[in-house]
């Protein structure tokens, strides 16, 4: 009788992920008391498929000859290609679904492509049905993370993959889409996936936040200089702050960058001791990504103002009605996590 041999390497299973990451430079600051993050975004190889294509990319057309490996797939498979300015690719892992739907996060694809630096990024998943015209998902989508990225000057354009013609559709970020023909050319290079689906834990969260005056309390730790200086919370969904990060303007781009760089924020208290005009506008920005701004905390930077008295933007009606408790998603439309189905 033959004995049943087990393969415990994981290299043949559907998912499979290198267990010594190459990127371990992708490292933020640890929370040091006062500024950093307790928590690290893990970025790991993955290795299910192998994708082969141009060292660089130049064009949609490159992209879709790099992803080809999707046309052979019974089920919908999300990946995006990031591609800096020097026309280097990072492909990136979102999700697999089913045949006709599978589910994006949003905030996945920023924290990558703040880590690559990205210029161009192409959303890429299949249609095993062989039907090639987008969804109102699939445009819905890419309008939605095109507006998400304009404020960061990368261009966005998605390519849904036919299963049997060698065709694919391109999307822009005009929500105009044109069939192409898959030309296959000097595909002599081996590029390789990453994943952004786990996370170190550095240490206990920093506090946890229901309401201004929980914010407020765990502001008054720091010390402010009379110079304009802003800060960004960044919560998990638990209502426990788990980064906190200084910057020099309180805008779109700081934010971003605090709130991507940590694998389970899900929504962001700011703070500093000046106004923010367009507090509203950077709400609004970050509802696309479907991320709660709860509040923002202004205060005077002298000793006595810091213990004494501040000013939430939330409280005040300066931001639109929120939750009575930080971090309950209820009354915001958008989320960070969408579903794309046909």
């Amino acid at each position: 009788m033959k004995q049943l041999k087990l393969n415990f390497d994981g290299v043949k299973e559907d998912f499979f992920y290198r267990s010594q990451s190459n990127y371990n430079n992708y490292k933020l600051k640890p929370y040091d008391g006062d500024t950093g993050t307790t928590v690290q975004p893990v970025v790991k190889d993955y290795l299910q498929f192998s994708f082969i294509g141009r060292n660089k990319i130049e064009s949609h057309k490159d992209v879709a000859n790099l992803m080809a490996v999707l046309e052979s797939k019974s089920a919908e498979h999300f990946f995006v290609v990031h591609v800096n300015k020097n026309g280097d690719p990072l492909i990136q892992y979102i999700a697999t679904g089913n045949r006709d739907s599978v589910v994006v996060d949003k905030l996945n694809i920023h924290a990558v492509a703040s880590f690559h630096n990205t210029k161009d990024l192409y959303l890429v998943h299949n249609h095993p049905s062989g039907n090639l015209k987008p969804s109102k998902a699939d445009i819905s989508l890419t309008e939605n993370i095109v507006d998400g990225f304009r404020f960061l000057n990368i261009n966005v354009n998605h390519l849904i993959i036919n299963t049997y013609k060698k065709e694919y559709v391109l999307l822009d970020n005009e929500s105009r889409f044109m069939n192409y023909p898959r030309e296959m050319d000097n595909m002599d290079f081996i590029h390789r996936a990453v994943t952004l689906h786990d996370m170190d834990i550095l240490r206990e969260p920093i506090g946890k936040v229901t309401n201004s005056k929980d914010a407020f309390t765990l502001i008054q730790q720091k010390r402010f200089s009379a110079n304009s200086k802003f800060g960004v919370f960044v919560l998990a969904t638990n209502n426990t702050v788990v980064a906190n990060f200084l910057v020099e303007e309180f805008n779109l781009k700081s934010i971003a960058k605090a709130l991507t760089s940590v694998p389970n924020g899900v929504s962001v208290i700011g703070y500093g001791n000046r106004e923010v005009g367009d507090i509203k506008t950077i709400q609004k920005k970050l509802d696309s990504f479907g991320v709660p701004l709860l509040d923002y905390i202004q205060f005077n930077s002298n000793s006595i103002a810091v213990k004494e008295a501040y000013k939430s933007y939330a409280d005040n009606d300066l931001l639109r009605e929120v939750q009575e408790i930080y971090g309950t998603n209820s009354v915001y439309k958008e989320s960070a996590v969408t579903s794309i189905k046909r």
